[in-house]
């Protein structure tokens, strides 16, 4: 897992993983409609969702072959949700965190 900023990335990130955000960055509001957007067709798109939680003894294991999770974080329920139940205790304190 990388835990970073995105006012930050240049330093460590791949360049389409930047990229990524960049667009992100640029292209999406808080009333960015729940869909997929394309970057570069199949290769590079993000998802907006507005998914429940639910417990994890109801749900099966999420994998992907080919393509990457990022979580960009405004949204302070991917923290809470990860660290909890990863036990780990994290202040949140800049709504451009990325995970």
């Amino acid at each position: 897992m990388i835990v970073g900023n995105i006012e930050h990335l240049e330093a460590w990130i791949l360049t389409a993983l930047c990229q990524a955000i960049e667009h992100i960055k640029a292209h999406v509001a808080a009333t960015t409609a729940p869909d997929k957007y394309d970057i570069d067709s199949d290769r590079l798109f993000y998802m907006i969702s507005e998914n429940m939680t639910e417990l994890g003894e109801s749900r099966s294991a999420e994998y992907h072959a080919r393509y990457l999770d990022i979580f960009c974080a405004g949204w302070r329920l991917a923290y809470t949700v990860l660290f909890c139940r990863l036990g780990i205790s994290v202040a949140i304190r800049h709504h451009n965190d990325i995970i």
